[in-house]
C-alpha cells in the first residue's frame, strides 16, 4: 500500500523515516528451524519478527541522528492461526503503529506461500539511551505510523488463581542470552510453552508476554500457570516466572489454549 501520510520536510530523512517504519520481507523455510513437531515452533515467529525489526533498524533508524540506538521489547502479543513447515516459503509484513513517549509499537504478520495468514503480532519496544533509561522518541516518527495494519489487542484474564497446576522450573543457560547479555525475548516463549505441554494443556493459540525484569545465565526460575478461565477461542491461562532465589516476577502473562489451528 501506497505511503499517504504527512513527508518530513528533509526528502534524506523522509525516505530513512518510511524506510525505518515498515518492511516486506520473502523469506524460505529453513530445516533446521523446524521443531520436533515438524512445523516452526512458536518461538519461531518471534524470531522471525526480530528479524524484520532488525531489518527496518538496518534500512533507515541507523541514519537518523536522532533516534536512539538501542531498544528492548516491552511486551508482545501473538495469535497463532496456522502452521509453517519445510519446504516452504513466507512472506513476513512489520509495520510502525504507534509511537508512545518512548515506546515503538509494531505489527506483524506472516502469510505462507498458500496464501493463508499464519500468525499476527503486536510488540511494544521501549528506547534506551546510552544509560539504559527510557528515551524519548522523535516527534516526528508519530506521522509514520500505520494505524491501519491489523494488530492482535494483548489477552487478558481477570483474578487469576495461582497453584492449581504444578509449577515449572526453568535453568537459565548462558546459550539462552543473546548479544545484549541478557535472555532474548524469544526464549521466553519456548520457556512458557515448555511449561504448557509439561502441564498437558491443549495447543497454543496466542500468548500475551510482558518483560518485566532481565535474566542472566544462572538465574532459575519458576513458571507457574494460573486456573482456566473460558474464551471465545478456548482457554486462558495468566502465568508468571519469578526468580528462584529472591521471587521477583521477570516475565508474565497470558497464554491461551484450545483446538489446534489450521494445518
Amino acid at each position: 500500500m501506497a505511503y499517504t501520510g504527512r513527508v518530513h520536510p528533509a526528502p534524506h530523512l523522509h525516505r530513512v523515516l518510511l524506510a525505518a517504519s515498515r518492511v516486506t520481507l520473502r523469506e524460505p523455510v529453513r530445516g533446521y528451524e523446524m521443531g520436533q513437531d515438524g512445523r516452526l515452533p512458536f518461538s519461531g515467529f518471534a524470531r522471525y519478527f526480530e528479524h524484520m525489526r532488525w531489518e527496518l533498524g538496518r534500512r533507515g533508524y541507523s541514519e537518523d541522528p536522532n533516534m536512539p540506538r538501542r531498544g528492548v521489547v516491552r511486551a508482545q502479543t501473538h495469535r497463532y492461526l496456522g502452521s509453517l513447515r519445510f519446504p516452504g516459503e513466507w512472506t513476513g509484513r512489520t509495520h510502525l503503529i504507534h509511537v508512545g513517549g518512548s515506546s515503538l509499537h509494531y505489527g506483524h504478520d506472516i502469510t505462507r506461500e498458500d496464501g493463508v495468514v499464519v500468525v499476527q503480532a503486536r510488540t511494544v519496544v521501549v528506547l534506551l539511551d546510552a544509560t539504559s533509561r527510557p528515551a524519548a522518541a522523535p516527534t516526528y516518527m508519530k506521522e509514520y505510523a500505520d494505524p491501519t495494519f491489523e494488530a492482535p489487542a494483548p489477552l487478558l484474564v481477570e483474578a487469576p488463581v495461582w497453584n492449581s497446576l504444578p509449577a515449572y522450573t526453568v535453568p537459565v543457560r548462558f546459550s539462552d542470552q543473546d548479544s545484549f547479555g541478557h535472555v532474548n525475548q524469544a526464549r521466553y516463549v519456548d520457556f512458557v510453552d515448555d511449561a504448557r505441554r509439561a502441564a498437558g494443556l491443549a495447543p497454543l493459540r496466542g500468548l500475551t508476554l510482558a518483560y518485566e525484569r532481565e535474566t542472566l545465565a544462572g538465574d532459575v526460575l519458576t513458571l507457574e500457570l494460573s486456573a482456566a478461565s473460558p474464551s471465545n477461542d478456548g482457554q486462558r491461562h495468566a502465568f508468571r516466572m519469578l526468580r528462584a532465589h529472591d521471587g521477583v516476577v521477570v516475565n508474565q502473562g497470558v497464554i491461551e489454549v484450545g483446538p489446534e489451528s489450521a494445518p
